[in-house]
């Protein structure tokens, strides 16, 4: 399978994941599952790897993974040494190390802009659901109750300001970032799934249409 490889200055991270990011409950899981059906492509599941290679180069004393003071700190460091990072970290969870590999972490989307960087040759996806159905699938499910990522997501209130906040970030991402991220539609997937798989296997360039 032909790679793309790009430098991203010193021994720059030359692999290229595909991060499928967004708000929780907003199809990252069948997007994720339509990628790793492709033979070229593999599934790690949620990883908090990216996170923790930030944390990691930034080298705060705070106990959270993500505050102000860490994504500071990490913008000064250097990208390429935090792409290795997670690679590194995510070694662990491949099971076929030629394959191409989907982080379907929704969280990620945090950290788009850094993963850009330290990422040059990864695919960033993000999916995108109707406002209120978003808001309304998150207060219905119950998350991970010891990850402080879905603090938000017991009050409709709350919920609905961190969709505000996420809409906010993904179009600040969306202006610094022109055509670095795709961003797919839930509603479109679930209407047409056969009819926009021909346009998911070359997201990133570097894998070829599914056989049928």
């Amino acid at each position: 399978m032909a790679r793309r490889r790009t430098g991203t200055g010193r021994g720059g991270a030359t692999e290229a994941p595909i991060l499928v990011i967004g708000m929780p409950r907003t199809g990252t899981t069948l997007v994720d599952r339509i990628l790793a059906s492709h033979p070229q492509v593999e599934s790690v599941g949620e990883l908090q790897a990216l996170p923790l290679a930030l944390k990691a180069a930034a080298q705060t004393r705070s106990r959270n993974v993500l505050d102000p003071e860490t994504i500071l700190a990490a913008a000064g460091r250097d990208a390429g040494a935090i792409g290795r990072n997670y690679l590194a970290r995510a070694a662990h969870h491949r099971r076929t190390p030629a394959l191409r590999f989907v982080d379907k972490f929704p969280g990620n989307f945090f950290y788009a802009g850094i993963a850009a960087r330290a990422l040059p040759n990864a695919a960033i996806v993000c999916l995108r659901r109707n406002p209120m159905d978003t808001i309304l699938a998150n207060f219905r499910n119950l998350f991970a109750i010891g990850s402080r990522y879905y603090d938000y997501s017991y009050d409709l209130f709350d919920i609905a300001a961190y969709y505000v906040r996420f809409d906010r970030l993904m179009a600040f991402w969306r202006a610094a970032l022109p055509g670095r991220i795709l961003e797919l539609s839930y509603e479109e997937l679930v209407e047409d799934q056969e009819g926009r798989l021909a346009g998911y296997w070359p997201i990133a360039g570097s894998i070829g249409p599914k056989s049928a």
